[in-house]
């Protein structure tokens, strides 16, 4: 999953080599999120850490921070661009240069081409970060649905902000609840204002869709998408059933884009059903590079609710599907449970994401590196 940690001067207050130290620790803390690699860049008036995940372009060319050929801009991302392939070809025929085969370079080069509307040409999950030497600009970013986490705090003499509020308190001295942002999830369950604030006084998050940007005019903080009713535009020529089912096989085709393995979190619903059966379609169409698929499913023995069963008769419907269960422990639960919460960062509503940690755990066991989840879309299919 990767992540990014980073300082942005704003007084001469402090030296860069202290932010470096402590984007050192704050790389320590969240070393979890990436044990491929970590780099650390400092240069007045930005220090950037980063903790790698490898997913895309497994050389070492792939790591961060990332600058481009002028030294003139430096990139720290969390995620991934899935359409990074057709917007290389895009920019370089505008006369871009390309030293890697990254998403992480596309960032860059598209920030080049369209400044800070480049956002808007993104297909995928992303929390990056950037600054601009030559046009003194920091420009951080988070996808549209905050996929990807990006907290920070800001006061008079710097920013400091992470993928995780955890490596901000390692450096800084906030440990203060937030009350109110207590009281919302206890009493509902979710953020009910929807601000940026989080459970902790002085840590905010940068909203889902939002564009942070800091220059010589000041702090601003800028919302660049909101789901719309009816914003979609639809093609007269298909039935809405064909155009569906051509923009669901196009976000599968697109995730599948990796240089390592994935596997895919089977339940029996409608919504992981849907993604094996149609990643089954992809391959049979030969539009997918596979020989077969891992499935995951979790399994309950005499849990009235278990849905073993469902996802392994289901399985039995394609030869491709290579289905394993994996059954949590309750005692495996209780004896990491600390670490669940410390790797949790912030309270979640309901027990699901307990067990999906579980799941998760023994997948890696597999080499998986990548799961895709039908994650609550059962709705969308009246379930």
């Amino acid at each position: 999953m990767c992540g990014i940690n980073g300082f942005l001067q704003l007084k001469n207050s402090f030296s860069i080599e202290v932010f470096e130290e402590k984007i050192i620790q704050m790389n320590d803390a969240i070393h979890h999120r990436g044990p491929d690699s970590s780099g650390v860049y400092a240069k007045s008036p930005i220090a950037q850490g980063f903790k790698r995940l490898s997913i895309i372009d497994l050389s070492t060319s792939g790591n961060q921070p990332m600058q481009d050929l002028s030294q003139n801009i430096s990139l720290i991302f969390n995620g991934e661009i899935y359409n990074y392939i057709e917007l290389i070809k895009e920019l370089k025929l505008k006369g871009h240069v390309f030293e890697t085969k990254t998403d992480t370079e596309v960032i860059i080069n598209a920030y080049k081409e369209w400044g800070t509307e480049c956002v808007h040409k993104f297909n995928g999950m992303w929390a990056f970060a950037l600054y601009d030497f030559e046009k003194e600009v920091f420009f951080a970013s988070r996808d549209r649905m905050g996929v990807k986490p990006f907290y920070y705090h800001l006061n008079d003499n710097y920013l400091v902000f992470s993928s995780e509020t955890k490596a901000i308190q390692k450096v800084e001295n906030l440990r203060k609840l937030n009350k109110q942002r207590a009281y919302e999830y206890l009493a509902y369950g979710y953020n009910k204002t929807g601000d940026s604030q989080t459970f902790i006084e002085g840590i905010n998050e940068l909203l889902p869709g939002s564009n942070l940007i800091i220059d010589k005019t000041g702090f601003k903080s800028i919302k660049y998408w909101t789901l719309k009713k009816n914003q979609y535009k639809h093609k007269e020529s298909v039935s809405h059933e064909d155009e569906f089912q051509s923009l669901f096989e196009n976000s599968l085709k697109l995730r599948f884009r990796s240089d390592v393995q994935i596997g895919i979190l089977l339940s029996g619903g409608l919504d992981s059903s849907a993604i094996v059966k149609t990643t089954c379609d992809l391959i049979d169409k030969g539009e997918l590079s596979l020989d077969k698929i891992n499935a995951y499913t979790a399994h309950f023995p005499g849990f009235e609710n278990d849905e073993y069963q469902i996802a392994k008769e289901f399985s039995r419907t394609d030869k491709k599907i290579n289905l394993k269960s994996v059954t949590p422990n309750i005692r495996d639960l209780l004896l990491e449970l600390d670490q669940i919460i410390y790797g949790l960062d912030q309270p979640v509503h309901g027990f699901s994401t307990i067990i999906h940690y579980l799941i998760l755990k023994e997948i890696r066991k597999d080499g998986i590196v990548v799961a895709i989840n039908g994650q609550g879309a059962d709705e969308a299919y009246y379930g």
